[in-house]
């Protein structure tokens, strides 16, 4: 997500989801001192302690398309500003996406630089984590919610009980403050722009399952949450008629968004129920998107923030790809990782140039800007399809 999917939370409303009335009474499940100092996030031991203790094997480091990987790798290492663990111009993504993507090729070259900037950025959402209930009220809703996809995915790279915990209490907060709203976050009292309701909530969603997957299989509680959350975003926005997720109750549009946040959710689904109905639920739903493909580029089009027909944003085929992955891992069918591929090529020829993605293609030309956390998803995307 790159802005504001949270913003307007009001701190009352989140206080009353988390069985707080004042900031003096919240439980241990949120932390109410604005003034806690943020080096007790511990940042900087992480450093020294893993230097101490520090062994690596180099391993193959290769990625598809390799010749982009490393220059957007070395650009944003070496160029981009980042202030413990928070980067810059990232749109609040880097949270999520710069941990998995540095500790996966840190490890495999054994970089102990990449290792340091992974465990910075992901101290940075711990801190976000305990200040939960500040964070939810102030412009940082949008990185602390994403940012769970960081500690959930850096454990699975490596499983450290610290992001664990980190990551086990925000999926109470976010299972919690989700129910508050019916669980589908269309209330007045969050601001879900420019993505919509039901990919919002389908992030949430899809957090909820992959950490059960990776972090905690015996959190089965969470996985019930899931999927009384897919529910109730199958009661609000399911286009019975379409076969696809409108983006909000009222928008009868197909977007891009809303269906790649929800074929995450039900292939997930499917990996902890087995109902092969949520596998073709989530099948059914890249059927769905084809309209939206623009064949003559090898991508689809994103309605999210802009209405000129060949819009594409990097962040929506960052999205669809990783969802892609997931259908390739579990229905065995070679078309998704062959349309993965198709993808990454637009975005190497379109969209990629001087060490970075730049953010969209529009109107036959690449954007003159970029996002940072959008390039830390892409090169978590390249390792993934290692």
């Amino acid at each position: 997500m790159r802005r504001s999917a949270a913003r307007e939370f009001t701190l009352a409303a989140v206080m009353l989801a988390l069985g707080c009335s004042e900031p003096s009474e919240c439980p241990d499940a949120c932390s109410c001192d604005a003034a806690t100092p943020r080096d007790d996030a511990g940042a900087d031991d992480v450093g020294e302690e893993e230097a101490d203790t520090f062994v690596c094997e180099p391993a193959d480091a290769a990625t598809p398309f390799p010749e982009m990987y490393q220059a957007i790798l070395e650009r944003l290492t070496t160029e981009v500003p980042v202030n413990e663990g928070d980067w810059g111009e990232d749109f609040g993504d880097a949270t999520a996406f710069a941990p998995p993507a540095l500790l996966g090729i840190g490890f495999a070259t054994c970089d102990e630089n990449l290792l340091r900037l992974a465990n910075e950025t992901l101290a940075h959402e711990e801190f976000l984590v305990r200040h939960y209930l500040e964070v939810m009220d102030g412009t940082g809703a949008d990185e602390v919610l994403i940012g769970g996809i960081g500690l959930i995915e850096a454990y699975r790279l490596n499983p450290d009980p610290r992001w664990a915990a980190a990551a086990e209490r925000l999926m109470a907060l976010l299972r919690d403050t989700v129910a508050l709203f019916g669980d589908y976050l269309d209330s007045a009292a969050i601001d879900v722009d420019p993505y919509g309701p039901t990919a919002v909530t389908g992030i949430v969603a899809a957090q909820l399952l992959r950490y059960v997957e990776v972090v905690d299989p015996s959190a089965t509680d969470l996985v019930a949450a899931a999927l009384r959350i897919a529910a109730a975003i199958d009661e609000a926005a399911w286009d019975a008629t379409g076969g696809f997720y409108r983006s909000s109750r009222d928008n009868p549009a197909l977007d891009l968004y809303p269906n790649v946040a929800m074929m995450i959710v039900w292939d997930l689904a499917y990996r902890h129920t087995g109902d092969p109905a949520h596998l073709a639920r989530a099948e059914t739903l890249f059927d769905a998107i084809q309209p939206l493909r623009l064949d003559p580029l090898g991508a689809y089009h994103s309605l999210y923030s802009s209405s000129v027909p060949d819009y594409v944003s990097l962040s929506s085929q960052n999205y669809l790809v990783f969802g892609l992955q997931f259908l390739d891992e579990d229905s065995g069918d070679p078309r998704y990782l062959e349309e993965a591929t198709t993808i990454l090529a637009f975005v190497q020829s379109h969209l990629y140039d001087n060490g970075m993605a730049w953010h969209h293609w529009e109107n036959a030309e690449r954007a003159t800007w970029y996002c940072t956390g959008c390039n830390f998803q892409l090169l978590y995307d390249l390792w993934m399809l290692r």
